[in-house]
């Protein structure tokens, strides 16, 4: 599997990224921030020996 993921890398490719974030205080005066992190990924590759790729993820979290 390694060796195709190379394979896969090697190749030429165009990615599109598009990252959203939101982040909010918890409290007016506080220090606390909360946030959300997602993002959407699409990878096309020049090979016709793979197919394109799709991802999306996220997070969340709170800063202190």
């Amino acid at each position: 599997m390694e060796t195709n993921d190379y394979h896969y890398l090697a190749s030429d490719y165009v990615k599109f990224e598009l990252p959203v974030t939101w982040s909010a205080r918890l409290q007016e005066d506080g220090k606390q921030l909360l946030f959300v992190r997602a993002y959407g990924r699409y990878v096309k590759t020049g090979s016709f020996d793979f197919s394109n790729r799709y991802a999306v993820g996220g997070s969340i979290g709170v800063n202190f």
